[in-house]
């Protein structure tokens, strides 16, 4: 009986460690909540957006991210990240939209509102 019971319960605590969720801030895209922990990003660099130089597919990019979405680059308002290549023509490219991205994500429903 003791065996089952720890079992069960072993069972119901990875449910709830993996079941983790992030809620976001609606005043602060920057913070979010989750598992009883907040996650602040706001300060993590001087000025949003921030610009990045790394590999991508057939050469080096420059990517634009900023926590809220705002990244002064791509013209679609739904852009998470905004990359151009560093060698070519000044075209640049939506690299992942804001409302799939985890940090961005509607995860609760209604609770989010």
């Amino acid at each position: 009986m003791i065996k089952i019971s720890t079992i069960v319960l072993s069972i119901c605590l990875m449910n709830i460690c993996s079941g983790s969720l992030l809620l976001i801030d609606r005043k602060n895209p920057c913070r979010a909540y989750g598992n009883g922990s907040v996650y602040d990003i706001t300060n993590l660099v001087p000025q949003w957006p921030v610009t990045l130089k790394g590999p991508g597919y057939g050469g080096e990019y420059y990517y634009w991210w900023s926590c809220a979405g705002n990244t002064r680059y791509c013209e679609d308002a739904d852009t998470a990240v905004c990359q151009q290549r560093t060698d070519g023509p000044s075209i640049q490219y939506n690299a992942g939209n804001i409302s799939p991205q985890l940090w961005f994500g509607v995860f609760n429903g209604a609770a989010t509102q």
